[in-house]
């Protein structure tokens, strides 16, 4: 069920994603020698376009549109859109300089209103749609150029005819001119295809967030466990690129955020992004991986990490191809080492590698398209949130097997602890109770039957190892301690007296041994410690679903810090308390209360709940009444 619940949100996440990246069909009408015919294209019928192919190009000149008219604007030639101008093969153009792009549009008058959809431009730059200015990134004396904010603008259309002009000046990018389509449309249809795409945005802006915010709890509660908080940094960093990229939604908080300072965050988010992944693997399969390599690859991103907040934005981004080398060796790195552990039986690296082949398939595709080899558009952010889907499902998985491990430990434990108790309340009290049977035998030989069979009843119930796991019934326990308290009685005869008040189902289940040793040390170190002796009093009643049981003495009680001491793990003293009061908050979560004043005496008292289920080895055993 979990399973088809997985592949559902998988097939739901892939759907939107490509709906909301359907901008345009497909269509073979191509800008040819700076004109685009739209007569015959129905815009209702056939959707937005996008404006791809040769535009006119006007090198090392930054004209307006009454400027190009001139005969003194010189024409470079025609040159393809998108497509920066640095892979112009013929002009062999540096990355730093100006350039102006023209383009005309014989367009159908029907449509009266028209809209433009700019994408994300590397450069300072103007736009100008039929002689008016429509967007502008160009800096001043007093202002910096802005980051990246595409957008969509809306112009009247009343001639056959639609100039755009696009003014680009570079100084800051290695990537200079138009990398991206443009893309032509009526209003309704361009806005609500970048509604699609900002709400897909959004989407992967929760998906990381609740990630991110989920396993930082967890990692505060656990600590030690780092493949939590490079999971946590790796959401972060999604959740920051996903803002900065694609529809930039952080223009939407910071309109005029300089370029520089949104490029470095960006870029930046590359190398933590690949990091954490590298981290993450390490830690989550810490005794399987290569560390030496990981570790190797890591230095190399938190390297160019280190390069882009110091240096400026032209020479990382001049240096980021040769890095993303880097970023394809860690694909294959990760590949490489699934299938290794694959190989070797590991079950959990097959969720890890669904996930991260959609990182890797994602990110070889956007490698591609920024370097315009295809024309596919960015889908890293698909591949992302599926790693971090299929990473959240691993950690769950993880986090669910060590917590039954530590069930199993803790019963493990607790069974320890019994067999311990065990053995540490033979020894003395054997000698004890055979000393005084043997002094019984002369004087009383029919109490001395009495008392072998009391002492046959107790030997039994701490030699049965079948109670090992811990659990058996209020009658058996009582028998246990009557039998105990039978032989003590007869070795200190009235200084020992014995109240029992016990109106509980003899069936209800309370764990074996967790009343005898409470008596036991009330009757050495309360009871026998007075000259007059004393009286314990045995109280076992039922209410809430819980049995009640308390074992109170009046004996020589304890001060304050001879109690703290009796909880104090550390404390060698009183291992019989300690040890049912381990057991007790092992198996309940709350141990024993313990009430007492010096020389007034001491109450014990401990609650078993009742009509709960508990998991133990592996099977479950109903405690009920």
């Amino acid at each position: 069920m979990k399973t088809k619940i997985v592949l559902i949100f998988y097939i739901v996440i892939i759907v939107l994603f490509f709906q909301g990246c359907s901008l345009t069909k497909v269509s073979s009408l191509k800008i040819k020698k700076g004109l685009l015919n739209l007569e015959q294209w129905d815009f209702k019928e056939d959707g937005n376009i996008k404006l791809n192919g040769d535009w006119e190009f006007y090198w090392n000149q930054s004209l307006t549109p009454d400027e190009i008219e001139k005969s003194n604007s010189k024409l470079t030639g025609y040159y393809p859109v998108p497509l920066y101008w640095t892979k112009y093969a013929d002009l062999n153009l540096p990355a730093k300089g100006k350039a102006t792009y023209r383009m005309v549009i014989k367009a159908d008058k029907r449509y009266k209103a028209l809209s433009i959809k700019t994408p994300e431009i590397y450069t300072e730059y103007c736009l100008w749609v039929n002689g008016d200015i429509l967007d502008s990134s160009i800096g001043t004396k007093s202002t910096k150029p802005i980051y990246l904010h595409p957008n969509v603008y809306t112009f009247s259309n009343d001639t056959d005819q639609i100039e755009i002009i696009l003014q680009i000046k570079n100084t800051l990018h290695s990537n200079a001119g138009i990398g991206q389509a443009f893309i032509l449309g009526t209003p309704d249809n361009v806005y609500s295809s970048r509604i699609r795409l900002i709400a897909m945005d959004l989407i992967t802006l929760a998906i990381c967030i609740f990630f991110g915010v989920y396993h930082l709890i967890l990692f505060i509660v656990k600590k030690n466990e780092y493949e939590l908080l490079y999971f946590v940094i790796f959401c972060i960093s999604v959740s920051v690129r996903g803002i900065m990229s694609n529809e930039t939604l952080i223009m939407q908080i910071f309109p005029n955020m300089p370029f520089i300072i949104g490029s470095k965050i960006i870029t930046a988010s590359i190398p933590t992004i690949t990091g954490t992944i590298l981290l993450y693997f390490y830690y989550m399969f810490k005794k399987e991986s290569s560390k030496r390599i990981m570790w190797l690859f890591v230095g190399i991103n938190m390297l160019y990490l280190l390069i882009v907040a110091i240096t400026g934005s032209y020479f990382y981004s001049f240096l980021f191809n040769y890095y993303l080398i880097s970023v394809i060796l860690v694909c294959l790195l990760i590949l490489f080492e699934t299938i290794k552990l694959t190989l070797n039986g590991n079950k959990d690296i097959l969720i890890f590698l669904a996930g991260a082949i959609f990182v890797i398939i994602s990110a070889l595709n956007d490698m591609l398209f920024f370097n315009q080899l295809i024309n596919t558009g960015y889908c890293l952010a698909l591949g992302l949130v599926m790693f971090s889907i299929a990473q959240s499902i691993l950690l769950a998985i993880r986090i669910l097997r060590l917590s039954k491990e530590k069930q199993v430990l803790y019963e493990k434990l607790n069974e320890t602890g019994l067999a311990f108790m065990q053995a540490q309340i033979k020894p003395h009290f054997i000698y004890n109770a055979l000393s005084t049977i043997i002094n019984m035998t002369i004087k009383d030989p029919k109490r001395t039957k009495e008392l072998l069979l009391d002492f046959s009843d107790y030997l039994r119930a701490c030699f049965n190892f079948d109670n090992i796991k811990g659990m058996t019934t209020v009658k058996k326990e009582m028998e246990t301690v009557k039998a105990y308290l039978s032989i003590e009685k007869a070795r200190f005869g009235d200084r020992l007296n014995v109240v029992y008040d016990v109106t509980e189902n003899p069936r209800a289940l309370i764990p074996v041994l967790c009343i005898q040793p409470i008596v036991e040390n009330a009757v050495r170190h309360g009871i026998m410690s007075k000259i007059d002796g004393g009286t314990i009093k045995i109280s076992v009643r039922n209410a809430d679903n819980s049995t009640y049981i308390c074992i109170e003495d009046d004996g020589v009680g304890m001060d304050e810090m001879k109690l703290t001491d009796i909880y104090n793990d550390e404390n060698q003293n009183g291992v019989g308390i300690k040890n049912v009061n381990s057991r007790l908050k092992i198996r309940y979560g709350k141990g024993l209360h313990i009430k007492s004043r010096l020389n007034e005496g001491t109450v014990v008292q401990m609650v078993i709940p009742q009509n709960i289920k508990r998991k133990v080895s592996n099977t479950y055993e109903s405690i009920s009444s």
